[in-house]
């Protein structure tokens, strides 16, 4: 009995575990037991106090063992059979290493994909993809949809929802079929929508007499340039630089920004329609609630305020209670997960029903042209002429030349954001086999973005919350597991077939102008409001600053909170959120598209000014250099 003691004891620590499970000899088994054995402080009985607790030295050198022997575990972990591709092709080299040679790091990458492509259409026959691409669908149509409709709004018509879906179909398919991770999710994301939305602005000041299509050409040409060099001098190591710290102050950032549109908006529309409407008696015998449609729009109507605002509220409520429903414990677990990931679709069609029930309201509906051409009525063309001097009140080169700002703090952002969902993607708990092409998929995303700007069409780039979404749909669970224990992933289906299909289906919501000329541009306030708060969940930001308010002893049981003193933890949180209230203000400043600038301060303040405020260990903890959030398995049960 003293043996089974024994060994119960050792397979209660939870990483011990995970490998007696994945062993697959005696040998493997006796290696793994002494590796422990030698982590292993046996301690007599006693009463120990502070004094003879570990050291931190001894902690620093078997938290370092515990590293390397999790980069051996990555060659060993478990595998799943694919067609075409075994695991003797997998590379042993890290993606963002470099070779010493221009282009090493594309050639070796155009390698990597040759070996995997047949595999990755293989692979995808199957009905796990199907459902893959059932769910994937809503989560990619409703925010193309909405960031195109209120970027036609706020651009003044320079481009809408029909670039926006054009451009998420082109752009994504090509990608999709060429790019050498196809799990990850191409489309617009906050941080570029920001980022183009500032650069309308900006070219509409009375002062600058930009022409906003026109000028995006040229920071196209740019933008290709930019990543064909980043990719011919291989500098994909400098992702190390933007580490969580960096992460989660933008995506703060984002968020506020988000709230801060939907609500702006909203008291737009109070404004234009306020509640008491003296003085125009027409408005208000029209404003009543009657079965008779309004035959046209009266300004000063209070309904059509009220009505808005309970279309966008409606909207982020039924999002939000069907994105809870997930972890909930109402219906069974594959209705939550299906009617979580339609979440956002079922919301916006739940209130554009309503809204056109109730046909004696006036609402601002979103505007879409009834046939195939760009929502800017002054262009003849979907090609924009770059050297049109019909547009513009400068020269030409001067128009070029003043290009090269822009597109580089626009490079700065998308290789940022792509590059870091590349990472996530990495992440070894999701046993991925075939390998990535972080160097190729650069150069291919500078290609598309330079046709994307040609034409006039919004740009895209790696969308971290969606890739994860799309992983999760693909993932294949351990279906026994020990008592109180977590699901394991087993294998991820690695193929490219579902979001080909995806980018697909989006584009063919252009042949439906009337549907989408139906919704209501509250409910697309709805879906950003939900947004913007989708952006904070899961931040580590967030659960810290809940601590702020916290007594010590109630803190959750995350490995820093034990490691790091409270005054430690409080004053990293304090700093984020002080360089996301400056980030948040520059964006309200007629400079505000060049915060991509305050993107690199970010994270030159994280890799040399936070030595002085804080020890080697200290941030180590609070924010390591491959930090990042691997699969969640919490959601799977």
């Amino acid at each position: 009995h003293e043996v089974g003691r024994s060994i119960a004891t050792i397979m209660s620590n939870q990483e011990f575990q995970q490998k007696m499970y994945s062993a697959s000899s005696k040998e493997e088994v006796l290696a793994e037991l002494n590796v422990f054995l030698n982590d292993s402080i046996v301690l007599p009985p006693g009463e120990y106090g502070a004094d003879h607790i570990l050291p931190k030295t001894l902690q620093k050198s078997i938290r370092k063992r515990k590293k390397q022997a999790a980069e051996i575990d990555e060659d060993k972990r478990v595998r799943y059979p694919v067609v075409g591709y075994t695991s003797e092709l997998k590379e042993h080299f890290d993606p963002l290493s470099r070779t010493g040679r221009y282009f090493g790091g594309l050639i070796r990458d155009v390698k990597t994909l040759r070996k995997r492509y047949l595999s990755d259409i293989k692979d995808g026959m199957n009905l796990v993809t199907l459902e893959s691409v059932l769910l994937m669908f809503g989560l990619m149509l409703a925010p193309a949809i909405t960031f195109g409709g209120l970027a036609g709004k706020h651009t003044k018509g320079d481009y809408g929802v029909i670039e926006m879906l054009l451009s998420t179909c082109l752009g994504g398919v090509v990608f999709s079929l060429l790019t050498g991770q196809p799990l990850t999710v191409f489309g617009c994301t906050g941080p570029i929508y920001v980022f183009e939305v500032h650069l309308s602005h900006f070219c509409h000041y009375d002062y600058v007499h930009f022409d906003f299509l026109q000028w995006r050409a040229w920071i196209g040409c740019w933008i290709f340039l930019f990543f064909t060099s980043f990719s011919f001098l291989e500098l994909g190591f400098l992702i190390h630089y933007f580490t969580r710290f960096t992460e989660e102050i933008v995506a703060v950032m984002v968020s506020l920004i988000f709230l801060y549109e939907a609500g702006y908006d909203v008291i737009a529309v109070f404004k234009e329609n306020p509640i008491t409407s003296a003085g125009n008696e027409t408005s208000a015998e029209y404003c009543k609630l009657s079965m008779t449609p309004l035959p046209k729009y009266h300004p000063g109507c209070p309904n059509t305020a009220l009505f808005s605002l309970i279309l966008m509220s409606g909207t982020f409520i039924v999002a939000y209670c069907l994105k809870k429903l997930r972890k909930s414990h109402y219906l069974q677990q594959r209705l939550r997960s299906v009617m979580s990931g339609f979440g956002i679709t079922i919301a916006m069609i739940t209130m554009i029903i309503v809204a056109n029930l109730t046909t004696s309201v006036y609402t601002e509906p979103l505007v879409m042209p009834d046939k195939f051409q760009h929502t800017a009525t002054k262009r003849e063309s979907w090609y924009i002429d770059m050297f049109d001097t019909s547009y513009t009140s400068i020269s030409i080169p001067l128009l070029a030349i003043s290009a090269v700002i822009p597109a580089f703090l626009v490079s700065v952002l998308i290789i940022m954001e792509s590059h870091l969902t590349g990472v996530l993607v990495r992440k070894p708990g999701h046993r991925l086999v075939k390998g990535c092409t972080p160097n190729w998929d650069t150069f291919l995303m500078g290609a598309i973005l330079l046709v994307c700007s040609l034409l006039g069409l919004p740009w895209l780039c790696a969308d971290s919350v969606r890739t994860i979404e799309h992983i999760k749909t693909l993932t294949v669970y351990s279906k026994y597991s020990a008592p109180g224990e977590k699901p394991r992933v087993l294998y991820i289906h690695e193929q490219r077939v579902t979001i080909v299909l995806v980018h697909v289906l989006v584009g063919l919501f252009i042949l439906f102008p009337s549907v989408i000329q139906s919704i209501p541009v509250a409910v697309l306030l709805g879906v950003f409001l939900f947004l913007g708060f989708l952006s904070l969940s899961g931040l580590q930001f967030v659960k810290r600053f809940k601590m702020l308010f916290m007594s010590s002893k109630y803190f959750p049981d995350y490995s820093f909170t034990s490691k790091v003193r409270t005054a430690k933890i409080h004053t990293f949180t304090v700093l984020q959120l002080i360089l996301s209230a400056l980030m948040f203000g520059i964006k309200l400043s007629p400079g505000s598209f060049l915060f991509p600038i305050c993107v690199i301060g970010l994270a030159l303040i994280r890799r040399y000014a936070m030595k002085s405020i804080f020890s080697e260990e200290e941030i180590e903890e609070l924010d390591p250099e491959e930090s990042g959030s691997e699969l969640d398995e919490s959601d799977h049960e």
